[in-house]
């Protein structure tokens, strides 16, 4: 309503603007306004006046009013119309015939500063204003509340009229709500200041649902009614009371205004005050609360206020089922207890827990007494007991809380109070067990409390003390309002702080001390305060934070907060890993901070593959007026180190310029020997970040860029050029590397995605090598041109073995980049160690999306291949045994890691759909295989189909024609095949048939084609040495030499592939050593051993061919060992060898 009248009194000086004139033209109509504006505007508020007309005429009218604060438009009423007198203006009259509004939208209440209040009592009177206010009819068709207001939309409508004249006020106000429920409001009220006259009549109606009943949540929500009636003078009025809900009344009684007689003539009269009111009011609560409240409750008290200041409380009665209260209070002049007596006791008549009547989740309590003393014509103690028992909620029960104070109450010579509290809690149990743990069950409170006049408060042997930690303390309070300050001094002691890990949610531990001392200034929000804590062992449960927080630890905070700003003269953290120093003054203006942080090694917070050392940070922050300078340096190992110089203008661009140096690349990329220098600057400007770089590296590599970053990501700008050593990807790609320089040339313009980049990347004298499957692709060169959302690829590249590889074709750039890569092999010469030898030519090609799900097909043309599968080609170092290293280096750490010794955890599957594949093996020439007396041609072809997540190779090749030599004689090749079926290690089986006198020999080479197995049958089956006898020399065994037996008991060794484990022969025999050997083209022979004696072995070793040898070997010690060898193709010679086993 004050608004109202603020537009109304905003009117009066218009009048000077109608000496001239009835009527204003269009520009004196926007003075006007602005005019009307300024006058309502003020601090915190802003007015808007639209569609203002007539402004000095007898019938104003505006088209809407809006009144905004800092959070926004509160206020709005529109259709706003003023029917006035303007002529009783000039005399000092307001006589408003109408005064309506259309339309009142209040959405929210004001932020509104607090009115400031005033230690003196103050009699009631109206506001003597130097006009009279005669408002015949106040209108608002609609009001309409916000919910922030009442919780829910409210409308009505409101007529009034309003008389403010001389002293006297006069109100007539009759309020309906519109929607929801039916509400009446109706106030007819007067007072004159002259007779002190007061006349009310209140009387409010809600039906059921209505807003009292609601916002109070009355159970059910039942029809509310409140009468407040009277009339007379203040010095004896009374005011009756009466509260009703459902038509029955739950709480009446009166309020009595009256004065009595002074203590002497020349005394004012006292006055006086009462109160008494009653009735059962548990209908308007829960159920519950029956027990409470019982079926009546009763308010008596009696309050006199005597002429010399002094105040009485009386005869003071709170009562209902549970809850007797009963006090009386008196107050010097000086606002001192004089003396007080209060007894409060809570508990039901049958002993059974009481539910208090209070908020949130219930709360219930066995007993509760509480009992203050004090008269000071009996002396100047005073005493305060209290005790609860059985408290119990949902968070927490405890089964008794004692509270115990006593002190003194003195006047003279100075005014002054003395307390000491003492709590006491004990069978304390937390729901939450995170709580209990921290709290325990029992804990204490004690503290002593001094007040006198002139000097403030001081609290002194403050300690509270819970199960897991001690806090103690003192403090001086002086001053009032916005000069008080509390000078303090607090301790706290953690001696583990694992009991708090549940409150932190986190595994926390090690111990805390802290101590804090100086002064703060509440009011204001000023302090100068200094914070020392001491740690041992700290840990948060994170595993970047905790290496630094090992042992022990400190902090070190001295600030000042005034009207200077805030100055930080100390600030320190310490640890036997981390050092962070800081130090200067943050104000509006004119600031200036230092800070410097040191670590001790960057692998306590950053795996970098070995790289350790110690890590620097220094800088500082200086403000001149408005603007920011921030310089920053850094040192960090690898050589190296940072330098940031950045500006924040309170007005125009913040830049800043970084210098980054590294002086071993290689410690990082270790095959990217040499040093690195960039160079940039950064510039917010309205378009964007203008950014700009330039950088070089090992191998006279650079970089430069130019451009705008914009923040939204859409407005972007960026060109970028240079070369870049492709070996900063041989980290991801290891084993494999890439050796080579790249060069780049590209602009990105729009959104950072692929298919806004243009230009071209393009690389030669590039080599690719896989140490895995022993190839390389070299002298690879090509280019990619980025241009019109796609990608188009043209490398060639020259395989290792011989040959070319080429890809043509383009990929889209936008997702799921969709590709046609056609790939072709022209004259590739590919060797597998003396295993396999082959030329292959083809045209494979990638298509579709490169996410997965595309499809990889084409054909592979094979020429001319040979196959070896002597015991020299199949031969190899085996793996590396397991070994457990004890006390491993990181250098040999990182050694194994290289060499693929260090087993990693494999990623799982990825999400993306594999590739499709259909590659067709075009077999265009024979296939000669040779070894193990083989000597077959092979032809056929296979496919490779499945997918990238399961390759499926299958196809065979059948013989044309071989023979076999096995043992000096040659056999035709009945049958033979080689066959992939689904796996890359072809199987092959090659069978051999020899018509002996006595039986039919098959010799037959079978298994996989890394390690084939020889077996022989016969028909009839005999045992294996027969069929041998029978194959080598036609004859049973009972017919052979010794020599033959020699050879045979060579060839059962190498079929069963045990050496000299086989057959026992070279026992029989008295030799050491007897066994088939096979020289580098597969050529058998057989060599036999014998010691001469514990330190000269001698060997004898025959070939099919015919050729001889004989070789002597003398241990002289058991490291030096001298070799001597005679042989008839005279290969002869002497060797002197030292060995030692590590």
């Amino acid at each position: 309503m004050r608004w109202l009248f603020i537009l109304l009194l905003s009117f009066l000086p218009l009048h000077a603007f109608a000496q001239e004139a009835e009527e204003a033209s269009d520009e004196d109509k926007g003075m006007l306004t602005r005019f009307l504006e300024d006058s309502l505007s003020g601090a915190g508020r802003e007015v808007e006046v639209v569609g203002l007309r007539g402004a000095i005429s007898s019938n104003a009218t505006l088209d809407s009013l809006r009144i905004s604060d800092a959070e926004g438009l509160w206020l709005t009423l529109n259709g706003v119309t003023l029917n006035w007198n303007r002529l009783a203006v000039l005399r000092g009259n307001i006589n408003v015939n109408e005064l309506s509004a259309e339309e009142i939208i209040l959405a929210r209440a004001p932020k509104s500063e607090p009115a400031p209040t005033t230690a003196e009592a103050k009699p009631f009177a109206l506001p003597e204003l130097p006009v009279s206010i005669n408002i015949q009819s106040l209108k608002a068709e609609r009001i309409s509340l916000g919910d922030s207001l009442l919780g829910e939309p409210v409308d009505m409508s409101l007529t009034a009229r309003l008389i403010l004249e001389g002293g006297t006020g006069e109100a007539l106000i009759s309020a309906a709500r519109l929607n929801g429920p039916a509400g009446r409001f109706a106030l007819d009220g007067a007072y004159a200041n002259d007779t002190g006259a007061l006349r009310i009549d209140l009387q409010v109606h809600e039906d059921p649902g209505g807003l009292v009943a609601t916002l109070a949540k009355l159970p059910g929500a039942p029809e509310v009614g409140l009468t407040v009636l009277g009339a007379g003078p203040l010095e004896d009025f009374t005011a009756d009371l009466r509260l009703t809900t459902e038509g029955e009344e739950r709480l009446g009684g009166e309020i009595v205004l009256s004065t009595e007689p002074g203590a002497n003539t020349d005394a004012a009269p006292t006055q006086v005050i009462r109160a008494d009111i009653s009735g059962n009011m548990a209908p308007l609560f829960a159920p519950d609360y029956k027990d409470f409240f019982g079926e009546n409750i009763a308010l008596n008290t009696l309050l006199r206020r005597f002429d010399d200041g002094r105040t009485t409380l009386e005869n003071l009665a709170l009562t209902s089922s549970a809850l007797n209260l009963r006090g009386a209070l008196a107050l010097t002049p000086e606002n001192l207890p004089a003396s007080f007596d209060l007894d409060i006791d809570l508990r039901d008549a049958d002993g059974d827990a009481v539910l208090l009547p209070v908020g949130g989740p219930k709360k219930y309590i066995t007993s509760a007494a509480l009992k203050a003393e004090f008269n000071a014509a009996a002396g100047d103690a005073w005493s305060l007991t209290g005790d609860i028992t059985g408290i119990d909620s949902n968070a927490l029960k405890l089964d008794q809380l004692a509270l115990k104070g006593s002190g003194t109450i003195t006047t003279t010579p100075k005014e002054r109070i003395t307390a000491a509290l003492a709590l006491d809690m004990d069978g304390l149990v937390m729901s939450d067990a995170t709580l209990a743990d921290t709290l325990g069950d029992t804990g204490s409170f004690v503290a002593d409390i001094l007040w006198e006049e002139d000097a403030g408060i001081k609290i002194s042997g403050l300690t509270l003390q819970a199960a897991q930690m001690t806090a103690t303390g003192d403090a001086h309070i002086t001053g009032t309002g916005a000069d008080m300050v509390i000078a303090t001094q607090a301790d706290l002691d953690v001696p583990d702080l694992a009991a708090f890990a549940g409150l932190a949610n986190r595994a926390i531990a090690g111990a805390l001390s802290a101590s804090l001392t100086g002064d703060i200034a509440p009011l204001n929000g000023g302090f100068d305060l200094t914070l020392r804590a001491t740690g041992q062992d700290l840990a948060i449960d994170d595993p970047r934070a905790d290496p630094l927080l090992a042992g022990p630890s400190s902090l070190d905070i001295s600030a000042k907060r005034d009207e200077n700003g805030l100055t930080l003269h100390k600030g320190e953290v310490t640890s036997a890993a981390l050092r962070l120093s800081g130090a200067g003054t943050l104000a509006s203006q004119d600031s200036a901070l230092t800070f410097e942080t040191a670590l001790d090694d960057i692998a306590r917070v950053l795996d970098l593959d070995g790289i350790r050392g110690p890590v620097t940070v220094s800088g500082s922050a200086t403000q001149t007026g408005s603007d920011w300078a921030f310089d920053v340096a850094a040192t960090a190992p690898a050589e190296s180190s940072a330098k940031i110089q950045a500006s924040l203008p309170a007005t125009g661009d913040p830049s800043a310029d970084l210098t980054l140096d590294i002086g071993r690349v290689q410690a990082l990329l270790p095959s990217l020997p040499g040093a690195a220098h960039v160079e940039a600057s950064v510039t917010q400007t309205a378009a964007g970040i203008d950014l700009r770089f330039d950088a070089t590296g090992p191998f006279d590599t650079s970089s430069t860029g130019r451009g705008v970053i914009d923040p939204t990501g859409t407005g972007n700008d960026l060109t970028l050029s240079g070369t870049l050593p492709l070996a900063v990807a041989n980290l991801i790609l290891s084993p494999n590397s890439v050796q080579g320089l790249a060069r780049y040339d590209l602009r990105v313009q729009g959104a950072l995605a692929p298919e806004n980049v243009t230009g071209t990347v393009s690389f030669n004298d590039t080599r690719f090598a896989m140490p895995d499957l022993r190839i390389a692709l070299e002298d690879i060169g090509g280019t990619v041109n980025l241009a019109n959302n796609a990608a188009q690829i043209a490398v060639t590249s020259r395989f290792s073995g011989g040959g070319d590889i080429g890809v043509n074709g383009s990929i889209n750039l936008a997702a799921p980049f969709s590709a046609n890569l056609p790939i072709t092999l022209r004259d590739i010469q590919y060797q597998q160690g003396q295993l396999l030898k082959t030329e292959l030519d083809g045209d494979i090609t990638l298509t579709g999306p490169l996410t997965g799900g595309g499809t990889i097909a084409g054909d592979i043309r094979v020429g001319h291949t040979d196959v070896s599968i002597t015991p020299v080609a199949l031969s190899g170092a085996g793996p590396v045994p397991d070994i457990n290293h004890i006390h491993e280096t990181a250098a040999i750490r990182t050694t194994r890691d290289r060499a693929g010794l260090i087993a990693r955890e494999k990623s799982s599957n990825s999400s993306a759909p594999p590739f499709n594949l259909d590659v067709t093996i075009d077999i265009q020439e024979r296939i000669a295989v040779r070894g193990l007396g083989l000597n077959a041609d092979f032809n056929g072809g296979m496919r490779i189909t499945g997918t990238t997540n399961a390759v499926s190779p299958n196809g065979e090749l059948d013989l044309i024609r071989g023979r076999l030599d096995f043992l000096a004689k040659t056999f035709e090749i009945d049958e033979g095949r080689i066959s992939m079926l689904g796996d890359f290690v072809p199987t092959m089986r090659v069978v051999a048939i020899s018509e002996q006198p006595d039986a039919t020999i098959y010799v037959i080479l079978d298994g996989p084609l890394d390690d084939p197995q020889i077996l022989l049958e016969s028909d009839p089956e005999l045992p294996e040495d027969e069929v041998l006898s029978q194959l080598l020399f036609g004859r049973d065994l009972s017919s052979i030499s010794a020599l033959q037996a020699a050879q045979l008991a060579g060839a059962l060794a190498t079929l069963s592939g045990q050496g000299p484990s086989g057959p026992r022969l070279g026992e029989n025999s008295g030799l050491d050593d007897l066994g088939l050997t096979f020289d580098e083209s597969g050529t058998p022979g057989l060599r036999a051993g014998k010691y001469i004696n514990e330190n000269v072995y001698t060997e004898i070793g025959v070939d099919s061919t015919g050729r001889s040898s004989i070789s002597l070997n003398l241990d002289v010690t058991d490291n030096l060992t001298i070799k001597g060898k005679v042989g008839s193709d005279d290969d002869n010679g002497i060797g002197l060898f030292f060995q030692r086993d590590y």
